[in-house]
């Protein structure tokens, strides 16, 4: 019998049952289970395949796995499996969870020794911690020292609270003690209002501030020290803009001009060269048409909108710097390209937009006679790197 024979009767399931029974019927004590145990024992057929002990493998496949679980069970099978669970950088469960379990469960009390390691082992960029939750600001001293011992050297983090709750103060106080200890790793950061440690954060480019509800005297203090200690600082994100002083508006728009590069959400107090809107918004709202020089113009394929189209029309000199513009489906969110304005065979809602083929032809032949080209999206994302290269940093708003 050759290879392939024996190789067909174990791989054949009828043929392997048969050899099971013959076995069986053979014994114990009989030649021919003597000479298999033989040779099982020496393939390793009864010990585990090599790679199940060879941590670089098991830290492969563990960091797909729950990192609770990981703690909890894999790490008790044997010392390779204790070795790769606590050098595995874990995708799951979020901080933000893990931070919700401890606090359901252990409150004020101490954590157990698998929450501080697995806080170190998450992979954790971004890592979105919230503090928003009850659960988390009635614990929030506790939370917070766990958070500042265990995760260090981060890349990304994104802090969202509700700092009312728990005070500003004891909010500023766990910045101050968790940012430093990613200084040197950090590179983009989000945080919930304009504050940050006097410490430099050489690798960060890009800041999220949520809102500037905040008194001009603490903007401009605060605003000077990051832009000292942000050396690589590329992007300068404000999301929200309800709450801002008139003051700290115009010092913005007074001394910073020309970084407000791109506005969304309709924002429009800011002298930008990119904005989101409506040509209604571009209008009645845009404070400074004048730099704008691309929009991304929001329409509904099937309302004729002369009114606004005919207002913004008759303002067009008032953009004198405007050169391109992308056009979107605000009800069906599809970006229009332009032979979506001309060959209505070739979008999908043809049927539905008639209005829309009979009018924007015109439209498109307007625009361009006054040099705005039609910006599918790819190009339009693209003027956003373009105009940025030769500013140190830039405002995104909204």
């Amino acid at each position: 019998m050759n290879m392939q024979d024996v190789l067909f009767i174990l791989e054949n399931e009828e043929k392997r049952k048969d050899f099971i029974l013959r076995l069986k019927k053979a014994g114990e004590i009989s030649e021919e289970f003597k000479a298999i145990r033989n040779a099982m024992s020496s393939l390793r057929v009864n010990k585990p395949p090599r790679e199940v002990n060879q941590t670089t493998i098991l830290r492969h496949a563990f960091q797909y796995c729950d990192g609770i679980e990981a703690f909890q069970n894999f790490r008790l099978v044997s010392k390779s499996w204790k070795l790769a669970v606590e050098t595995t950088n874990f995708y799951a469960p979020c901080v933000h969870s893990i931070l919700v379990q401890l606090a359901e469960n252990f409150g004020q009390g101490e954590f157990p020794i698998i929450y501080h390691k697995l806080l170190q082992n998450l992979k954790s960029n971004p890592s979105r911690i919230w503090f928003n939750s009850s659960l988390l600001s009635n614990n929030f001293n506790s939370i917070a020292k766990l958070v500042c011992k265990n995760m260090k050297g981060l890349k990304s983090i994104s802090l969202n609270n509700n700092f009312d709750d728990i005070g500003a103060e004891i909010y500023e106080k766990f910045i101050i003690e968790f940012l430093p200890n990613s200084k040197n790793t950090l590179c983009a950061l989000r945080v919930p209002k304009l504050f940050l440690p006097n410490v430099c954060f050489p690798n960060l480019t890009e800041l999220t501030v949520a809102d500037l509800n905040i008194s001009f005297d603490i903007f401009k203090t605060q605003f000077a020290q990051i832009l000292k200690n942000l050396p690589d600082l590329k992007v300068f994100h404000i999301e929200l803009f309800e709450s801002t002083t008139p003051s700290i508006l115009n010092y913005v728009i007074s001394n910073y001009a020309e970084q407000c590069l791109v506005s969304y959400d309709r924002i429009t107090q800011f002298p930008v060269k990119i904005i989101c809107n409506t040509f209604d918004g571009l209008v009645d709202h845009c404070e400074f048409k004048f730099c704008l020089e691309y929009a991304e113009i929001l329409i509904d394929s099937e309302e004729p909108d002369e009114t606004n189209w005919n207002n913004f029309k008759n303002n067009i000199y008032d953009f004198s710097k405007l050169k391109g513009i992308h056009f979107c489906d605000h009800e069906i969110f599809e970006a229009m390209k332009e032979s979506d304005f001309h060959k209505p065979e070739t979008n999908i809602y043809s049927h539905c937009l008639k209005t829309f083929y009979s009018i924007w032809p015109n439209r498109i032949k307007f625009l361009k006679s006054h040099g705005i080209q039609i910006l599918n999206w790819s190009e339009f994302n693209s003027k956003q790197e373009e105009l940025s290269k030769n500013l140190k940093w830039t405002f995104h708003l909204g």
